[in-house]
């Protein structure tokens, strides 16, 4: 029996560039007796790599600006709102229950956004919680966390049928993975090669996002990785410390495995270094961004070189 795998991301392979893109691609390279689709939540629509034959489809959400519609059905969007809110306070959603609203009846992300029950469940959340601070940001806010959240409920019927969904996060390409393995009776791997939830942490310490919003942030991502936690088959990560930490978050998570970063060094071996020589270079190949410390890097090296 052939096996078919469904690769899920979010902003990255095939349509973005970086390490997990490029372990993605060599991966697929890799397994040539298994063949591949890919669905992709993006906001770019051209693809950056040249598909390797084993890859059968690829389809790209495109996540452009919201555009806020009438027209759905406003006591299913209070059905869908009511297992959404749980993302509010850090609880994983019920997959079993939205996939069973979703079934209901056919909407879009923009229509869910436009209704009256998004804008009542917002400013009742606002006056609950934020009353007297600025209406805008907060809205701005609450808009860009569930127009995603929509889109990947909009998303559900359209991932290729799999017998295997393979989510390269713990966020909403880990939940739209979590209600596809349910719609269609597969498994899923969720992979881990940074930590979601630290990583949406680091960028809310780094972004322009008031103060006072960060509680909300972090409960509605912590919502989504227990929730991808709780439903997956299987949650790889590239360290034991990692796996702590997923635990430490979802207890209920069923199974882990550390599977390692490795390199081949024979690639990069030369006969003309010679070992002797009195000094060394330390450097480092990655994208210059603030998630990846390179402060700390430059630190660490000139403690390396100290000892060397």
């Amino acid at each position: 029996m052939q096996l078919n795998v469904a690769m899920i991301s979010e902003g990255s392979y095939p349509t973005g560039k970086g390490g997990v893109s490029e372990w993605c691609h060599s991966l697929i390279s890799g397994m040539n007796d298994v063949r591949f689709n890919v669905f992709s939540m993006s906001s770019e629509k051209g693809l950056r790599y040249a598909l390797p034959g084993n890859v059968d489809e690829v389809l790209v959400e495109h996540l452009h600006s919201p555009d806020f519609k009438h027209g759905i059905d406003e006591n299913y969007a209070g059905d869908l709102m009511k297992e959404l809110t749980p993302a509010l306070s850090g609880a994983p959603l019920d997959c079993d229950e939205l996939l069973r609203l979703s079934k209901r009846s056919e909407f879009s992300a923009d229509e869910l956004l436009g209704s009256d029950v998004n804008w009542n469940t917002a400013i009742a959340y606002y006056k609950e919680n934020f009353d007297g601070k600025a209406f805008a940001p907060f809205y701005i806010f609450w808009t860009s966390l569930f127009y995603i959240l929509y889109k990947t409920l909009e998303s559900v019927g359209k991932v290729p049928m799999s017998n295997v969904y393979h989510a390269l996060n713990a966020g909403y390409a880990g939940l739209l993975g979590c209600l596809t393995k349910l719609k269609t009776g597969g498994s899923l791997i969720v992979t881990e090669h940074g930590l979601y939830f630290k990583e949406r942490r680091f960028e809310l310490s780094n972004s322009g996002i008031p103060s006072w919003l960060h509680g909300m942030y972090e409960k509605f991502f912590e919502s989504l990785v227990r929730t991808s936690y709780r439903y997956s088959d299987m949650v790889t990560s590239v360290c034991r410390d990692h796996t702590r930490f997923q635990r430490g978050i979802e207890p209920n998570l069923k199974e882990t495995r550390v599977i390692y970063n490795g390199i081949d060094t024979e690639k990069f071996r030369s006969n003309k270094v010679k070992n002797d020589r009195e000094h060394f270079n330390i450097g480092t190949v990655t994208r210059i961004t603030p998630i990846k410390d390179i402060l700390t890097f430059i630190r660490s090296a000139k403690h390396v070189l100290e000892k060397t």
